[in-house]
This record gives C-alpha cells, sequence and structure tokens, in this order.
C-alpha cells in the first residue's frame, strides 16, 4: 500500500503519468527445497519450511503510457518500482532424513537467507483504463 502523487501530461491520444511516494510492504514467504541422494540409492526427499513474514516501508514509483481508444477507454502500460528493506529474514534449519527401502539417509539442511537488507523491485504491466 502507498500513498502517491501523481504528475500527468495529457495529449489527444496518448497520456503520460508519473507517481511516486512512501508505502508498507507487507511480505510472507516459505521455501521449498526438493534433494535427491548420490549415493546410487536415489531416495528423494521434500522439504517445506515454515513460512517468515516481515512488514517494512517502502518507496514506490510507476511510469506508465496510456493510449486513448476512445473517450472513456485506454489501453496502458509502464513499470512499477518498489524499493524496501527486508532487515534480515532467514528460514531456519530443519535437518531432514531421507528415507528408502534399506533406511534413512540424513540431509544436513542449513539456515537459507529468504531476504536481507535492501529489496529493488522492477514489474512491467499492460492494462485497461475505464474512464476520462
Amino acid at each position: 500500500a502507498a500513498i502517491r502523487a501523481r504528475a500527468t501530461l495529457d495529449g489527444r491520444l496518448f497520456r503520460v503519468s508519473f507517481a511516486a511516494g512512501p508505502g508498507l510492504v507487507y511480505k510472507d514467504m516459505f521455501l521449498v527445497r526438493k534433494a535427491t541422494t548420490q549415493d546410487g540409492t536415489n531416495r528423494t526427499g521434500k522439504e517445506v519450511s515454515d513460512s517468515v513474514s516481515y512488514v517494512s516501508p517502502a518507496l514506490v514509483a510507476d511510469l506508465s503510457i496510456h493510449f486513448r481508444l476512445s473517450g472513456g477507454l485506454a489501453l496502458s502500460g509502464g513499470i512499477l518500482t518498489m524499493l524496501e528493506n527486508a532487515g534480515d529474514t532467514h528460514v531456519a534449519a530443519q535437518n531432514q532424513v531421507i528415507a528408502g527401502s534399506s533406511g534413512g539417509a540424513p540431509l544436513r539442511t542449513f539456515s537459507y537467507d529468504t531476504a536481507t537488507g535492501a529489496q529493488f523491485f522492477v514489474g512491467p504491466y499492460l492494462g485497461v483504463e475505464f474512464g476520462p
């Protein structure tokens, strides 16, 4: 969620728009890991971690162009960017045993950093806009 200020340049067929402002981000992440033993037994295992979540302040910016098809309909496309700070978020180690018909083999599991420090996201989009 973000509160943004928008600047718009209107033309007869095109509209160019830029918006930027502060916001708040909520992220919830988990990790899935699949493994296969290398000892010739081809035992497999799958680990799904507990979810890790955080809330962070963010800066959001959006640059878009709109092509008017009529007075109340436009095609739009643009790029949305977001900068936020994940802090030090990690998934704790959960040692796992890969079992087979001849017994189990321990699978050493390390903690994983799911997100650390500053995060920068860029996402293009296409859409339809209704209204003047």
